[in-house]
């Protein structure tokens, strides 16, 4: 197994958090597409007890998300409400010292705020979402119908100047590193 990190930097807004799930169901379609439903097919024949491929959700680049656990197995029994939301904002940590003991993460854990200003980013989040009305459209007449029913679709937004790290776990004797690459980029390209 080989751990594979790609970059992304969204410039674009999403219908979706960008998400490991998601992604690998992506990924299978795009295997689909160029490769055949025969390829996809017998690599997911094993996938039970071999996998070919694991994909992460994104996260800011260098960090990775704070474990859920209780907050005294990460270090802090804070009894003050104010220290405990403190503790609970710092979300992310740093992943040169993943390696470190479990207790010792919090000390170097970042909230988004703190991921933000370390990338110059002057937005206030990591990820917004914002409406984006749209109407129905009678694609014969090429006009609203009846009525005017205007509805609204969040969109999510990605803070400027952060780029985004996937993890995709490979077995190489099942796929090859350049294939998930390939698979990626399309899905960057075209969604």
């Amino acid at each position: 197994m080989k751990t594979i990190q790609f970059t992304i930097k969204p410039l674009g807004p999403f219908a979706t958090p960008i998400q490991g799930d998601t992604l690998f169901g992506q990924m299978c379609w795009k295997i689909v597409r160029i490769e055949g439903e025969a390829q996809l097919t017998q690599l997911l024949s094993t996938y039970a007890h071999q996998p070919f491929a694991v994909v992460s959700d994104a996260f800011p680049a260098g960090y990775i998300p704070r474990p859920c656990l209780p907050a005294i197995f990460l270090g802090s029994a804070a009894q003050d409400p104010k220290e405990r939301k403190e503790f609970k904002r710092k979300q992310w940590i740093p992943i040169e010292i993943a390696h470190h003991s479990l207790d010792t993460w919090m000390a170097s854990a970042k909230t988004d705020q703190e991921v933000l200003s370390a990338a110059q980013s002057a937005q206030k989040n990591l990820q917004q979402s914002q409406p984006r009305m749209h109407n129905n459209i009678n694609r014969l007449t090429g006009t609203t119908g009846e009525g005017f029913a205007p509805y609204a679709v969040n969109e999510l937004w990605f803070a400027a100047n952060i780029s985004w790290h996937i993890y995709v776990v490979i077995h190489e004797q099942l796929i090859t590193m350049e294939k998930i690459h390939q698979y990626l980029q399309s899905i960057g390209e075209l969604g």
